[in-house]
């Protein structure tokens, strides 16, 4: 992916300063490269993300219970995040939203014990199925959940973010961890906020570090650390290419990073195998 002094189109020659990576002629040449970058990673590489597990079960409403735990421990490296949701889905057994529906409390908790993932602990996880075993309870589904706090005629995602977020915190925590978790903290770290930082069209950009770290590559963001404002600028970028549907390419570019395809530093072989190669910038 990087440049290999490969032979580039004249029309997508490399930018400079200040305007590197912004000029319309490169992203029109992008879109036809990231769209070859989609063919490339299909669904053939499923399982070498979480969202694999999501695909375990054939019932909608388990569906959602086992994406609510695999975004949420989705932090780290891949083998340690798959593990750790393998580890706390098998815990609910084959039906997960039957199993949150009879489970109490204490049931939850013990269900959990021992649970680890990096800095998220029994309680942490506990406290999320707690939550989501809540939802559930009083909407009779996520999405159900989810749908009141989101306007369809709103640009993005981000306010019903929010609101499904500050929403779901409001439950009472106590039960888990005998007190309310401070900010950032415990099962607060798994459901973060846009707030301080549908359609397919309004959905953001997912950006984890290989997103960010390969964005940057190819022209798609001038920022330099992951952060909401990156997660707008790249989104807006890709809407100028696919207005429809702008996170098309999220697990495409997200493959590149996990399987090495796209190396911190210019490697003749992968560069010149990535399909990213002639609209790279770096």
């Amino acid at each position: 992916m990087l440049d290999c002094a490969m032979n580039k189109p004249s029309q997508l020659a490399r930018p400079t300063a200040p305007d590197r990576g912004f000029r319309l002629p490169m992203r029109r040449g992008l879109k036809f490269y990231l769209d070859r970058l989609v063919a490339t990673y299909d669904h053939r590489f499923l399982s070498t993300d979480p969202l694999a597990f999501v695909h375990r079960y054939p019932d909608p409403e388990d569906q959602e219970i086992a994406g609510m735990v695999s975004s949420a421990l989705a932090y780290g490296n891949v083998p340690a995040i798959r593990r750790s949701v393998d580890d706390a889905l098998s815990r609910l057994g084959p039906r997960p939203s039957r199993t949150l529906d009879a489970c109490s409390e204490e049931d939850l908790q013990a269900r959990c014990r021992r649970f680890r993932h990096r800095f998220t602990g029994a309680r942490d996880l506990a406290a999320l199925l707690g939550i989501l075993r809540g939802i559930r309870r009083s909407h009779g589904s996520v999405q159900g959940f989810f749908l009141e706090g989101y306007a369809r005629s709103a640009p993005t995602l981000r306010e019903a973010l929010v609101s499904f977020v500050e929403r779901a915190l409001r439950r009472d925590l106590k039960p888990f961890y005998g007190r309310t978790p401070p900010k950032g903290e415990g099962v607060r770290f798994l459901l973060p906020s846009p707030r301080g930082g549908a359609e397919s069209r309004q959905l953001l950009m997912p950006v984890d570090t290989h997103v960010a770290r390969i964005a940057s590559y190819i022209g798609l963001t001038r920022r330099k650390s992951p952060g909401w404002a990156m997660t707008e600028e790249i989104t807006a970028a890709l809407r100028a290419m696919d207005p429809v549907d702008p996170v098309r390419y999220d697990f495409a570019l997200c493959r590149l990073g996990i399987l090495d395809a796209c190396p911190r530093h210019q490697d003749a072989i992968k560069c010149a195998a990535c399909p990213l190669q002639p609209v790279c910038l770096l």
